[in-house]
This record gives structure tokens, C-alpha cells and sequence, in this order.
């Protein structure tokens, strides 16, 4: 298993999320179903009206996967966000219950995004800030583009270290089939495939080449409880393909399940 934060032993830092897989103000806001506080015009009537948005969530999953990798066993992840307009600010925790961290947080993470919508293409930039009390912090910086397409959509994430690996770079392309079965459930079934530069592999992944970092997917079941509250439980599977980073990461497959719990308004 790899380590969370960087190992001067196998040289890696961290697992974000998803981008993807933990893009935590992204996740976090697709899970959280937000009701935005009344509008209030800005200037002139014709202006366009915005809108603040608050949430927490806590997680518990089974395992730390990110971007299919795993970064440890059981885990509490709690996380909070306030949005306006087309930005959101999101907050978040790692806390591991088994040892030898026992309960103690070994990472806070800081995010912000946005969204935007040019013509059929939502363009999703994203700055992260991952901190760690034993190992250097480091930035990201994540643009995502994304095609939805009936229930469907197509996406790519491109994701650069700033700091700490300064250059090491993670792309990524998805496809998500997203349904609502009953009326307060919503059910979205996720495939991921990533790939890195021996960079990033060497920092994160324990490999010295670069090549394919994971192929996983999953499905994510939302129940919206009430105007405030949420729940959802999601799941994953994960293959890693190259040698050397399933060698590192202890298996040439990880999954984890999980469940949330969410307020938001």
C-alpha cells in the first residue's frame, strides 16, 4: 500500500479526491444538494442575481483510494464548502481509524473552483492545496473540460504539481451515465482512466516510468432527504496496469465502499 504523503523511502507524496476520483469540491458538490438562499438583485433589475451556498459532509469509507491508488485503510472524511455564483471553496479532512494513525488527521486539503459553461462544454478549473503535519505541502492546479450528452458525459482532467514536484503532471479522461431511478434518489456509474509522467509517478506512485496509472469506476447513489439534508453511498474498483505502480500500491486491483451523510442549504 502506498504511503499518504511523501515517502523518502519509495520518494511519493500523496494520493483528490479525485481529481476525479476525490475532486473534492467537485464531489463534494454534486453530493451535497445545495437550495441556494434567495437571490438579491445586484444594481440594475437586468443585472445577473447570485446566490451563496454552504455545505458539510462526512464520509467513512472503507479505504483511501485516490485516483485509483490506495493510500491506506479505513477512513472518516470530513468537508466543508461555501459557494458563490461559480465558485466554490471547499475544505477537507483525513482522518485514518486504523492504525497507526488512530484517529488523527494526517492530511487538510483547501480547494478552490469553478464551472463554466462555453456553449455545450463545461470548463471546471481547479487550484488545490494539500497539507500534511509530517510531509511538505504542495499545490495543483486541475483544468477539467467536460461534454455532457443526454444522460451522459465525457470529461478530461489535466492536473500539474506546482510545488512539491513542480512539473509532475496526471490527465485523465471519464465517462459518467448519470439517471434518477425514483424521485429523491439520483444514481451516477462512473469509468476513469489515468495516465502520469514519471514524475508524478515517482512522487505518488512509486514507479519510475510514466505510462497508465489506474482504470476505475464505480456507481454513486444520492438520496436528497430534504431541502437540507443528503445521503449517499458510492463504490469503487480499481486496475492498475503497469508493474511497478500495482508492485508499490501492494495489488493489481483496490476497491473501496463508502457512505456519507451531508447538509447543505
Amino acid at each position: 500500500m502506498l504511503q499518504r504523503g511523501p515517502s523518502l523511502k519509495f520518494e511519493r507524496i500523496r494520493p483528490y479526491v479525485d481529481l476525479m476520483g476525490r475532486v473534492r469540491a467537485r464531489a463534494l458538490l454534486a453530493a451535497c444538494v445545495g437550495v441556494a438562499w434567495p437571490a438579491q438583485a445586484v444594481g440594475q433589475e437586468d443585472l445577473e442575481s447570485t446566490a451563496w451556498t454552504a455545505g458539510v459532509e462526512t464520509d467513512v469509507a472503507s479505504a483511501y483510494l485516490w485516483r485509483g491508488l490506495p493510500y491506506g485503510g479505513a477512513v472518516v472524511q470530513p468537508s466543508a464548502w461555501l459557494g458563490w455564483a461559480d465558485w466554490s471553496l471547499t475544505g477537507f479532512t483525513n482522518v485514518p481509524i486504523e492504525e497507526p494513525a488512530d484517529g488523527v488527521a494526517d492530511e487538510w486539503d483547501l480547494s478552490l473552483a469553478s464551472s463554466w459553461e462555453l456553449g455545450p462544454v463545461n470548463v471546471d478549473p481547479q487550484v488545490d492545496l494539500y497539507t500534511y503535519p509530517r510531509w511538505p505541502d504542495t499545490v495543483e492546479a486541475t483544468l477539467g473540460i467536460g461534454l455532457p450528452i443526454g444522460p451522459f458525459t465525457i470529461a478530461t482532467a489535466h492536473s500539474v504539481d506546482l510545488v512539491a514536484q513542480a512539473g509532475a503532471y496526471y490527465a485523465e479522461v471519464s465517462a459518467t451515465w448519470g439517471v434518477a431511478p425514483a424521485e429523491p434518489l439520483w444514481l451516477d456509474v462512473a469509468v476513469h482512466a489515468g495516465a502520469a509522467t514519471a514524475r508524478y509517478h515517482r512522487a505518488y506512485a512509486g514507479a519510475y516510468e510514466s505510462g497508465a496509472t489506474a482504470i476505475r469506476g464505480g456507481p454513486t447513489l444520492t438520496w436528497t432527504i430534504s431541502e437540507t439534508f443528503s445521503a449517499r453511498t458510492h463504490g469503487e474498483l480499481a486496475v492498475l496496469p503497469d508493474d511497478e505502480v500495482a508492485a508499490a500500491a501492494g495489488g493489481r486491483t483496490a476497491w473501496n465502499v463508502g457512505v456519507a451523510l451531508g447538509a447543505s442549504r
